[in-house]
């Protein structure tokens, strides 16, 4: 990875979240399944850092939820130094947007990607899309 691609441990990420049993709504949190990486071994994320609200939300309706063919709801910001605190990496993945990313280095025993995703869903910060 290049320095210009390295992630920093001082940027925040984002997870959008496109299902509702991904968050609990009424409380504002983010669930561990929402963390949990995909048959690749990843979980995508996007860099927020430097961006206002309404930009990060422009980036889940125009790059993410057309992807997905879903609505977005809700997404989890959280600090590339806590992905990184639970022994996890970020990897720039520009290839369709400048400010993807994917958590990886994940383990192959499910018991501890849940423990791992949990952890990471406590810390997230659930912003409910207006």
């Amino acid at each position: 990875m290049n320095q210009k691609n390295k992630i920093s441990s001082k940027e925040t990420t984002t997870r959008y979240i496109f299902y509702s049993r991904y968050y609990a709504k009424t409380i504002g949190r983010i669930k561990y399944p929402a963390f949990v990486p995909d048959k690749n071994g990843e979980t995508s994320v996007f860099r927020i850092s430097n961006l206002d609200d309404q930009q990060i939300w422009d980036i889940g309706e125009n790059h993410v939820s057309p992807y997905s063919s879903r609505t977005l709801l809700a997404r989890g910001d959280l600090a590339a130094l806590d992905i990184f605190d639970e022994g996890l990496e970020i990897e720039a993945d520009t290839t369709n947007h400048k400010l993807h990313a994917n958590i990886v280095g994940w383990p192959l025993e499910l018991a501890k990607i849940k423990l791992h995703a949990t952890n990471l869903a406590k810390k997230a910060i659930c912003h409910i899309k207006p």
